[in-house]
């Protein structure tokens, strides 16, 4: 008999995208499977469509905080109860907060991969699907804006909420002023949910798209820069067109792991275009932009291009965490996964 399954992942919307990855694992671990995907409101958009996914179990928050305290231990509870009454055969819970801090190895993408119990065999590219009304939507904003007159078009990604970013919308308004002065043929979508008003016409807001309209309208841009957050996710779907990025990261002191190449790279996807920097001057930053313009990414990538990994000291803090608890098992998983992650494994052993 097919097996019923539930994957419970709650949040967030980026971390609910690389999930999607387990959905496509998941049927081709059990052939026939009946999969229902247990998720918060504020995150089902990402899953719409998705056609790994049978049915959708939503679960009601506030807000995102409350998936990872009260109303996870609340759901997990109720889940392990219809499991006794055999609604599910097979439970899941890949969310890293709370439950599974102890699968942590530095990267976000793995740490929620790490809670499955099986291997990665299929593509690690995210599954996305938009329907008619967002794409003619999508559309609609491309045509009256006039994108297909200019030869450059930035998807210019300006709120970071990935938390590991400098990037702010008066910072990408700075650095996007500077450069429509040096290219008459350039228009930067600011791609944000505020209402920001702009300083030139060909700098303009695409705040009445939604984050999964952002990836139709990826074909219709260029270049995208970004802050490692929900955009630029959204554009590593096998929806997007895959654009050359540019992504201009902060280095904490604790945790360096939002980079788009890093994560990449180990899992054998294309990072030949991905550019990082931790610059945050506008000046530097408007000349990469340029030149990237001028000369494609490619080329002046091995110039610019800083490589980024996880520190050590983020493992530190985690590993400790558990030790100090007695949590003797947890806190040698957590060194065990960070130490094969990052400095055994240059890609992830399929």
């Amino acid at each position: 008999m097919p097996k019923k399954i539930l994957l419970g992942m709650l949040v967030a919307n980026g971390d609910c995208l690389m999930a999607t990855v387990l959905a496509k694992q998941i049927k081709k671990d059990y052939p026939g499977c009946h999969l229902t995907w247990a998720i918060s409101n504020i995150c089902r958009s990402v899953i719409e469509l998705n056609p790994f996914v049978d049915s959708v179990w939503e679960i009601e928050l506030k807000d995102k905080k409350a998936a990872e305290k009260e109303a996870w231990y609340s759901f997990q509870q109720e889940a392990l109860l219809r499991k006794e009454k055999e609604e599910f055969d097979l439970l899941f819970f890949t969310q890293i907060y709370p439950s599974n801090v102890h699968c942590f190895d530095g990267t976000t993408r793995s740490t929620i991969y790490n809670a499955y119990p099986g291997k990665i065999t299929v593509d690690a590219v995210p599954v996305l699907r938009l329907n008619n009304e967002e794409i003619l939507t999508v559309s609609e904003f491309a045509a009256n804006n006039r994108l297909q007159q200019y030869k450059h078009v930035i998807l210019f990604e300006c709120t970071a909420f990935s938390g590991q970013s400098f990037v702010t919308p008066e910072w990408a308004i700075h650095v996007s002023e500077q450069l429509v002065t040096l290219f008459d043929d350039l228009l930067i979508i600011l791609s944000t949910h505020l209402p920001l008003a702009t300083p030139h016409d060909r700098i303009i807001v695409a705040n009445q798209l939604s984050l999964r309209e952002n990836a139709e309208l990826t074909k219709h841009c260029s270049l995208l820069v970004g802050c490692s957050s929900g955009i630029s996710w959204i554009a590593t779907t096998d929806w997007a067109k895959r654009l050359p990025m540019i992504q201009f990261l902060k280095r904490g002191i604790g945790f360096t792991f939002a980079s788009l190449a890093y994560d990449h790279r180990y899992w054998k996807l294309d990072e030949t275009r991905i550019l990082e920097t931790t610059n945050s001057d506008t000046k530097a930053a408007v000349s990469l932009i340029a030149m990237s313009l001028d000369k494609g990414i490619e080329k002046i990538k091995p110039l610019y291009h800083q490589d980024l990994k996880p520190r050590f000291l983020s493992m530190l803090k985690y590993a400790f965490m558990f030790f100090r608890r007695g949590k003797f098992a947890k806190s040698w998983n957590i060194c065990r996964n960070f130490m094969l992650r990052n400095y055994f494994r240059k890609h992830y052993p399929f």
